[in-house]
C-alpha cells in the first residue's frame, strides 16, 4: 500500500511539474515573440500624414508613446514591452472614426501602463497548482476589461467619445466566430448596448486618410 502511495505522490508531483512547465513556456514569451515575428514577417508601413495623426491622438490622449502601423490585413494591435503600439492596417481599415482608433491605442497602452506583462510574468513565473489555464484565462480577460475601462476613463478626460469602439466592436464581432482578435475578451461581451445608442460618426476625411495608407 506504502508503496502504492509513494507512486501515487511521485506521479502527482510529476504531473504538476509538467502542467506549470508548459504554463511557463507558453503565454509570456510567446505573445511576444508572435510580436516581433509579425512585424519582422509584415513590415511596417511609414506614412507621413497618418502617422501625424497617430502622435498627434496621442498627444492628447496625454500617452506618451509611439505608433506605427502593420503592413496586414488581419485584425491586431499590441503594445510592446517597452510601450511601443503598433496596430494592423486591417484593422485601421474598418474604423470610421479617430476615437475608434484613439480607445484602439488607449486600450493597448494600457496593458503597458498598467504592468499587464509583469503580471503575466510573475503568474507564469509561479504558477498556481492547481487549474493554472483556466486561472490564466481569468487573469488575462479580466485584464482585457480593466485595459477597456483605463482606455474609457481617458478618452472621456481628454475630449473624445469612447462610445464609438462599440460600433467597431459590432462590426467585427460579426466575423469573430472566422477569426479571433488576438486573445481579447469575446467582443460580444464588451459591447455596451447604451452606448450604441450614440450615432456612429462618420468621419470622410478619416476614411481618406485610411484608403491613401492602404494604397501604400
Amino acid at each position: 500500500m506504502s508503496h502504492k502511495l509513494n507512486l501515487l505522490y511521485v506521479f502527482t508531483a510529476l504531473l504538476l511539474h509538467f502542467f506549470a512547465t508548459t504554463l511557463a513556456t507558453e503565454p509570456w514569451n510567446t505573445d511576444q515573440q508572435q510580436d516581433h515575428q509579425l512585424i519582422k514577417e509584415h513590415g511596417l508601413i511609414h506614412h507621413v500624414l497618418f502617422n501625424q495623426q497617430c502622435q498627434k491622438t496621442l498627444a492628447q490622449l496625454a500617452i506618451t508613446t509611439t505608433c506605427q502601423v502593420l503592413n496586414s490585413d488581419m485584425i491586431n494591435a499590441f503594445s510592446l514591452a517597452d510601450g511601443n503600439l503598433v496596430i494592423s492596417l486591417g484593422l485601421l481599415k474598418k474604423t470610421r472614426n479617430r476615437d475608434q482608433m484613439a480607445h484602439v491605442l488607449a486600450h493597448e497602452f494600457a496593458h503597458h501602463q498598467l504592468d499587464h506583462f509583469h503580471e503575466l510574468a510573475q503568474f507564469i513565473a509561479k504558477p498556481p497548482t492547481f487549474f493554472p489555464k483556466r486561472k490564466l484565462h481569468k487573469l488575462r480577460q479580466k485584464q482585457e476589461h480593466d485595459a477597456d475601462d483605463w482606455a474609457d476613463e481617458r478618452l472621456q478626460a481628454h475630449g473624445f467619445d469612447h462610445r464609438q469602439i462599440h460600433h467597431l466592436w459590432q462590426q467585427l464581432s460579426q466575423s469573430e466566430q472566422l477569426k479571433k482578435w488576438s486573445d481579447h475578451a469575446p467582443l460580444q461581451k464588451r459591447i455596451d448596448t447604451k452606448a450604441l445608442q450614440a450615432t456612429v460618426l462618420i468621419d470622410p476625411e478619416w476614411r481618406l486618410l485610411i484608403r491613401d495608407l492602404s494604397q501604400r
